[in-house]
């Protein structure tokens, strides 16, 4: 690793996931159980939370 990416990687503030998406996905995964991070990243966006496909995880 390069020490230019290893002290960003120290000193850089990583964003965490906020409460109020998690409880988002959590409410529309337990009334639809099949959907997948697609459906669910356009039910965010019908809600008018506009979030990346990627930051959705659906377990």
């Amino acid at each position: 690793m390069a020490s230019s990416s290893y002290y960003d990687a120290i000193y850089r503030k990583y964003q965490t996931d906020s409460s109020t998406l998690v409880d988002a996905v959590r409410r529309i995964r337990k009334g639809n159980p099949g959907y997948g991070y697609r459906t669910v990243t356009l039910a965010l966006r019908n809600q008018g939370i506009v979030i990346n496909h990627k930051a959705v995880c659906v377990s």
